[in-house]
């Protein structure tokens, strides 16, 4: 059972309010944008303490593994690029990357819970389409060769 007053409820309550559905993994929301992006955030819990950890995934519409993707459940680990969310973060020294880093109590104080849930929606929001994702991110993290490569079909304003 989730507690009430809790970093799981916020997300919870928060993500389903902004158009988040719940993937079939346990703690895994998914949406897609106007312009076919999947955005995934999967709250992992830590199996040493009450701590969470933040993955996110994205991947672009034409560019889905084949293999491993579904668009109606999708995984964070099988979109085109994921990772925990602060690894996409250049400033190593911010102190929510390092709150990140550690991971974040369950029972945190509720300024931290949102500010850490305005970063990762931020983080989101900077990278609607491939084109912003390169912008913002290519030259510190890779996304999938074939995926930078190729030319973009659905490029949305």
């Amino acid at each position: 059972m989730i507690k009430e007053n809790s970093l799981e409820h916020f997300f919870t309550t928060h993500l389903q309010i902004d158009g988040f559905k719940k993937s079939r993994k346990n703690r895994t929301w998914y949406k897609k944008n106007e312009c076919g992006t999947y955005f995934v955030l999967n709250l992992q819990k830590s199996q040493w303490s009450d701590s969470f950890f933040f993955n996110v995934g994205i991947t672009y519409t034409g560019l889905e593994q084949q293999s491993v993707w579904n668009n109606k459940k999708p995984e964070w680990d099988a979109t085109n690029t994921s990772s925990r969310v602060e690894m996409y973060d250049k400033n190593y020294e911010s102190e929510i990357v390092q709150k990140l880093l550690g991971g974040v109590e369950n029972n945190s104080d509720l300024n931290l819970i949102e500010s850490i849930y305005g970063y990762i929606v931020t983080f989101f929001n900077k990278n609607r389409n491939k084109e912003e994702f390169k912008k913002n991110y290519y030259e510190y993290y890779m996304l999938d060769n074939v995926a930078i490569g190729s030319p973009l079909e659905d490029y949305c304003e």
